[in-house]
């Protein structure tokens, strides 16, 4: 028999749920209540074993959003997040885009290119990069130094 929580409770464990979610995507989250996450929801929830931090923090991501329906918002039941990072950045112009499009795709990103200005180009690559990771820091640090050699600049990430 399912019953409902007080809409003051699940504000409330919501707010939990939002604080860790924020504080493990910033990596200032203690590495050993993550460890003890991992564990305890690896044995006993939606982990496999041995899941990484960033998996963790893309699992509360889909708890919060779940959470966040189940207080009212939104009609539909939300699907987990893609498990992947799209790295954006800026490029000076068509050529040096494909320079760093071609690039990152033959490191195995998913490569899309678009014109951003009239003299710009915005390029996105996506990876199985997850946050926080020691592959998401090297390949930001890596995209990063990319678009600087061609002219660019990295702009930022998102799931």
């Amino acid at each position: 028999m399912s019953r409902v929580l007080p809409e003051a409770d699940l504000a409330a464990i919501f707010g939990v749920l939002v604080v860790v979610h924020g504080d493990l995507h910033a990596e200032q989250l203690d590495p050993d209540l993550t460890a003890h996450l991992i564990r305890r929801l690896s044995e006993h929830g939606p982990l496999p074993a041995g899941a990484s931090p960033g998996e963790l923090n893309a699992l509360l991501g889909d708890l919060c959003q779940r959470l966040h329906w189940a207080m009212g918002v939104g009609e539909d039941y939300p699907e987990p997040s893609p498990r992947v990072v799209t790295y954006q950045l800026g490029m000076p112009d068509e050529e040096a885009a494909g320079a760093v499009a071609r690039q990152l795709s033959a490191d195995g990103g998913t490569v899309t290119t678009v014109p951003s200005s009239a003299s710009s180009w915005l390029v996105e690559a996506t990876f199985p990069d997850l946050v926080p990771s020691a592959g998401h820091r090297h390949r930001t640090d890596y995209v990063t130094m990319l678009a600087e050699q061609h002219g660019g600049s990295y702009l930022g990430c998102g799931s």
